[in-house]
């Protein structure tokens, strides 16, 4: 089983286990409808991105963010 980290567009981050995204998704209950919530998936535990909430949207951490 594979691990990935989901991004809504709402500013979520949420991480889930399964062969494919999809399973992932399914087997934490999420159905069809939720993938019009989401932002995009990354491989993983990504904590690569921060949600910026002025802009209402991920965006890759600086190496300052990534430290703190």
């Amino acid at each position: 089983m594979e691990t990935f980290t989901f991004f809504w567009m709402d500013g979520r981050r949420t991480m889930c286990m399964g062969e494919t995204p999809v399973e992932a998704l399914t087997r934490v209950g999420y159905g069809a409808g939720a993938i019009r919530g989401l932002d995009f998936y990354t491989n993983g535990d990504n904590k690569e991105y921060i949600w910026n909430p002025d802009i209402r949207s991920w965006i890759r951490r600086n190496d300052e963010q990534a430290q703190a």
